[in-house]
């Protein structure tokens, strides 16, 4: 059986949340810890510079 997956790639023109000193931190976009997909794509709204997929096969 042949499986695939797709993968969305995207350049960001600001960061999303990253670690800190061991904890969640937001350095440029308005996101808390935690936040829902909905949230994040939202966020990443007007900061998408460029975008693209990466698709893989497998066979097992």
């Amino acid at each position: 059986m042949v499986s695939s997956f797709i993968v969305p790639l995207l350049a960001l023109s600001e960061q999303l949340p990253e670690e800190e000193n061991g904890a969640n931190c937001v350095r440029h976009m308005d996101l808390k810890a935690g936040a829902s997909k909905k949230q994040v794509l939202d966020a990443m709204q007007g900061h998408i510079l460029a975008q693209g997929r990466l698709t893989g096969i497998y066979q097992r």
